[in-house]
């Protein structure tokens, strides 16, 4: 391992310089730290790092966005997600989508040194703060009972929200994406004088990244 190749990525530069002084007073030494996701991304596609320790959410760009782009691109590399909040969520990305670690933000700076340890031996880590939450939100047993295809559907959803551009992406008809959507609102239990479908796969845009993500692992 050549821990020379260690990115560190944060939109926050005080937290982003904290970082930094934590690895590298552990005597690992960083080639890059960005706190742009985009430029993050850029780099990593270009140079390939071993380990990039990024957060969860850009400005310009979410980690899975970056996730997906690297695996696209068959690179072989480590992430180190810092997330704001302790969610299971969170617990469920690391351990069904084969990331190295997940750190909550509060927690970064005493775990960092047994993350980086932990991943440099090929295992997961996992902060005590993630790991201690339970699956109280409805929503991950729900999304659980979708098919690839609609879980794919509800990842355009998300972003194009219309069903003819769907159709256009996915190139199938738009009378089977309408019967996808039907599936989707039923097993989401989604009460359609509430909310509608595009509202519901907005609020729970991470999540639903997540899975597309696991799906393509």
């Amino acid at each position: 391992m050549d821990n020379n190749h260690i990115i560190i990525a944060h939109s926050n530069r005080q937290f982003l310089e904290g970082i930094v002084s934590e690895v590298l007073r552990r005597e690992y030494k960083i080639a890059k730290q960005f706190t742009s996701g985009v430029k993050a991304l850029r780099y990593i596609l270009r140079e390939q790092p071993e380990i990039a320790i990024i957060q969860s959410q850009f400005s310009d760009i979410s980690v899975f966005e970056i996730i997906n782009e690297a695996r696209a691109k068959e690179i072989d590399i480590r992430f180190v997600i810092i997330f704001p909040k302790t969610e299971y969520k969170q617990f469920l990305i690391a351990s069904k989508m084969n990331i190295a670690g997940c750190i909550y933000a509060g927690e970064v700076l005493e775990d960092l040194l047994d993350c980086l340890n932990t991943v440099l031996q090929g295992e997961i880590f996992v902060s005590k703060g993630i790991k201690s939450t339970n699956p109280k939100d409805e929503s991950l047993k729900l999304i659980s009972s979708l098919s690839a295809t609609e879980i794919k559907v509800l990842t355009l959803v998300s972003i194009y929200q219309k069903s003819s551009k769907i159709s256009n992406k996915l190139d199938i008809s738009i009378r089977t994406i309408e019967k996808h959507r039907s599936n989707i609102i039923k097993k989401l239990k989604i009460n359609s004088k509430v909310k509608t479908l595009p509202n519901w796969a907005e609020e729970h845009r991470e999540l639903i990244q997540s899975f597309a993500l696991q799906s393509l692992a």
